[in-house]
């Protein structure tokens, strides 16, 4: 926390590094993948290339602000996502493989940075200041310990996300109907940049795809962290308040409290592989920095440049995952009517009301291309929106402002130490009332607590966007938390301290986090279950926004002789004299953060805890993986007994009480290595529908039916494969567990089955090898044995409309036929 003095740094130096760290993304691909630091390079080189040198060659190139190492960071960081996002468009619509891109974006970046290594002067130096240099010493480790964890891919989301990265780094010509795994679907991302990226950077290290989807979470944590720190900066103007953020942020995350939260489904600041954990974490703030950047542009060039730079980030995020583009139009619209009602920064509500309408012009043209290349997304939401019609006109006034709309979308508000942050955030922006952009976090808040309090603004809100934006309610406002949490802490204790005095204050850090360890649960559950609570709660922070508002307006009009449109107002802080007593709260914020972390550690969710499994899966330890080659032999074998079948899916709830068992492993890695190189890339595969790991996770393929396992996220399963889903039922009625890969069959049901669905390859698991093999090697005229290793068999289908059918013997028809339902 002390302010060293600042140093300098020559631009020529960052240029140069950025230079070798591109050369080394392409000799990386040269070392063995066999051994653990040859893997660890062949990940980290490319990957880290393809997410800060972009960014960083596009800054310098047009001149763009510069205040501080980490503040060029975030800008290289902030500014990567739009160029890898035109690059992901351009690939697929010109139907290139991604090893094009890769090698494109590489070029780019290797001549980029040589260019201005020639042009850049001598004498042009950037600021970094002690502070800064400790930030980035922490984040090595961080890293570390977030790439020895991992990304854990066990669950259905994760997997089908690997297939898509994939088959992205796999087929010779991209568009936007052949990514997704399941043949004849196009993804619901069109154009998916991250995917993309993770893809490039598998092509471009010459490194299994799930390997690095598995390690790349490595660099989001530490990238996250980066824009944080670089926002709180430029938030708080001052680099002491920033640098209490990343470290509150960094403690909290370490322990849990800002970590893995399973039912949330996302890593927070050690963030996951997962797109739209990443869209959250990482392309959010960055957009938001840039925003804050663009509030402090001075010049028509600066304003410009800074205006499109934000267009581009806010596109990005309308492409790449629209939700956060539709919350960062909710922030800027509420940023805006503040300034326009606080006096306290000219031209603050024009900027941001013309951030807010760019924002939304992207978002509307996206959905219109949208509608058209997946179309299968859209009825669904039109559906869920006239039973939204439905509700609201059978709901009654008093309804319309009573209770939350859906109160189970606001439990994840009071999970950890969310709640207690909410309810401290009106302190905080009260403290600097006078800061504009401050506002921008009070504002943004303010904005959703209406939005989720009020039913009314609720269905209004919900109605204009999409039917599930509410969803996990923490996600709109959890960055600011991940904001605030330092500054809470570092404000808290420099009160303590001028209330009750230095040594009563040290004295009181243990015992008030033990108080805190008691209270934060029972706050929470009291929220959750108590309706009286939860007015409660809303009512403070609500009212507590709207009074440091009103406040905060007071002062403005007693200073109206001030011009204020490039002058702050004296802050709290700076008139209790909080900046002249800074090594005594500097120590009291370390004792305060330590107590509280010590407090809130929770060896469940920690990132400490390298073997822990955060997401939805049936097993409660992760094997440590440190090369590609580990996938196979050191994931877990899952067993299954009795699972229901309804379990799995809401369009097979007909089926309730019917179970199903398996026993799912994962394809060797000689399978993998002969089918991506014997198997055409247009191939689809059956495979067995209860297996746990989906081969299109570790197979470049598409397959004929999604495993039911995988599906458990896709409300629309029904629409997606409804002739599968028809001989499932029939299966089932007949006390069969499955299509096709049962023993019972017929030759005439197995080449229907393979007919209907187009099937080219069958590929049988462990799990039904010893039933299927003697029956599927008796079918010549059906299936070519292509691959067998006494455990896992692939079968090459013949043409089924022309195979002749095998003589079956009358004892076996009748036994047969006895089996079948009136329906058949």
């Amino acid at each position: 926390m002390r302010s060293f003095v600042p140093r300098e740094i020559e631009i020529r130096r960052l240029v140069e590094t950025a230079f070798f760290l591109t050369l080394l993304a392409a000799v990386a691909r040269l070392l063995s993948d066999g051994t653990a630091l040859g893997a660890a390079f062949r990940v980290i080189f490319p990957l880290t290339t393809f997410c800060f040198v972009p960014g960083f060659v596009l800054l310098l190139s047009v001149r763009g602000p510069r205040r501080s190492l980490l503040d060029v960071l975030a800008f290289s960081i902030a500014l990567t996502p739009p160029i890898v996002q035109l690059l992901t468009i351009g690939t697929i619509i010109l139907g290139l493989p991604a090893s094009t891109a890769a090698w494109s974006l590489w070029g780019f970046c290797l001549i980029g940075t040589a260019a201005l290594r020639a042009t850049v002067k001598r004498d042009d130096r950037l600021v970094c200041e002690g502070s800064e240099w400790c930030i980035l010493g922490s984040l090595v480790p961080f890293a570390l310990l977030l790439y020895v964890k991992g990304t854990p891919f066990f669950a259905d989301e994760y997997q089908t996300h690997v297939a898509v990265v994939r088959r992205l780094a796999f087929v010779p010509q991209t568009n936007t109907a052949d990514i997704f795994p399941l043949a004849g679907i196009p993804f619901t991302h069109p154009f998916p940049s991250i995917h993309m990226l993770m893809a490039m950077s598998s092509c471009l290290g010459d490194i299994d795809a799930l390997f690095l989807f598995h390690k790349a979470r490595f660099l989001w944590g530490p990238a996250a962290l980066i824009v944080l720190y670089a926002f709180a900066h430029r938030v708080f103007e001052d680099g002491r308040l920033a640098t209490a953020s990343f470290w509150g942020a960094l403690c909290l995350t370490l322990t849990g409290a800002f970590a893995d939260y399973p039912t949330l489904f996302w890593g927070q600041l050690a963030e996951f592989s997962h797109p739209s954990g990443i869209a959250l974490t990482l392309y959010l703030p960055a957009t938001l920095f840039l925003f804050v950047a663009f509030l402090d542009a001075r010049g028509k060039r600066e304003i410009g440049s800074g205006y499109l730079f934000l267009l581009l980030a806010t596109s990005t995020l309308a492409v790449s995952h629209i939700r956060e583009a539709v919350q960062f139009v909710i922030y800027t619209v509420a940023f805006g009517t503040a300034m326009s009602v606080l006096p306290l920064r000219r031209g603050a509500a024009l900027r941001s009301f013309a951030a807010a309408a760019g924002t939304m012009v992207v978002c509307k043209a996206y959905t219109v291309v949208h509608a058209h290349l997946v179309p299968h997304v859209s009825p669904y939401n039109d559906a869920a929106k006239e039973l939204l019609r439905a509700q609201f006109q059978r709901t009654g006034w008093w309804e319309l402002f009573a209770e939350p709309l859906h109160p189970y979308w606001a439990v994840s508000l009071y999970f950890g130490l969310f709640a207690i942050l909410l309810l401290t955030t009106p302190f905080v922006v009260a403290r600097d009332r006078g800061n504009a952009k401050l506002w921008f976090i009070g504002s943004s808040i303010l904005a959703y607590m209406l939005l989720i309090r009020f039913p009314i603004l609720s269905m209004a809100y919900t109605y204009l966007t999409f039917w599930e934006i509410l969803s996990t309610s923490v996600r709109n406002v959890v960055f600011f938390l991940y904001v605030l949490a330092g500054p809470a802490i570092y404000l808290g204790a420099e009160s303590l301290e001028r209330r009750v005095g230095r040594r009563v204050a040290l004295l009181a850090a243990l015992p008030a986090a033990g108080c805190g360890y008691y209270a934060v649960p029972k706050l929470a559950r009291a929220i959750t279950f108590r309706p009286y609570w939860n007015q409660v709660f809303y009512a403070i922070v609500i009212g507590g926004l709207f009074a440091a508002a009103y406040a905060a307006l007071r002062d403005a009009r007693r200073r109206s002789r001030v011009s204020t449109s490039d002058v702050r107002l004296t802050s709290a802080w700076e008139k209790s004299g909080l900046f002249e007593r800074k090594r005594t709260t500097y120590g009291l914020f370390a004792c305060y953060l330590a107590a509280l972390a010590i407090a809130t550690f929770n060896g469940a969710t920690s990132p400490f805890n390298v073997r822990a499994v955060t997401t939805t899966a049936p097993t409660a330890h992760a094997p440590i993986y440190v090369t590609p080659g580990d996938l196979a032999t050191k994931s877990p074998v899952w067993i299954s007994t009795d699972t229901p079948l309804a379990s799995l899916n809401a369009a097979l709830s007909k089926h309730e009480g019917v179970a199903f068992k398996a026993a799912s492993e994962v394809p060797p890695a000689p399978l993998v290595r002969w089918a991506t190189d014997n198997i055409r890339p247009d191939a689809r595969l059956a495979v067995n529908t209860f297996s746990f790991y989906s081969p299109s996770t570790f197979l470049p393929f598409r397959t004929a039916a999604l495993p039911l396992t995988q599906t458990s996220n896709f409300y629309y399963l029904a629409d997606m494969m409804p002739e599968f889903l028809r001989q499932l039922d029939e299966c089932v009625a007949e006390k069969r567990p499955q299509p096709f890969f049962n023993g019972d069959d017929s030759y005439e049901e197995r080449r229907e089955f393979l007919s209907k669905l187009d099937v080219t390859h069958v590929v049988v698991d462990p799990m039904l090898y010893s039933e299927l093999k003697p029956k599927l090697q008796d079918l010549p005229q059906l299936l070519l044995p292509q691959y067998d290793d006494g455990r896992w068999a692939v079968y090459e289908v013949v043409e089924t409309a022309a195979a002749p059918q095998p003589p079956t013997s009358r004892k076996t028809a009748v036994a047969r036929s006895s089996t079948k339902s009136p329906a058949r």
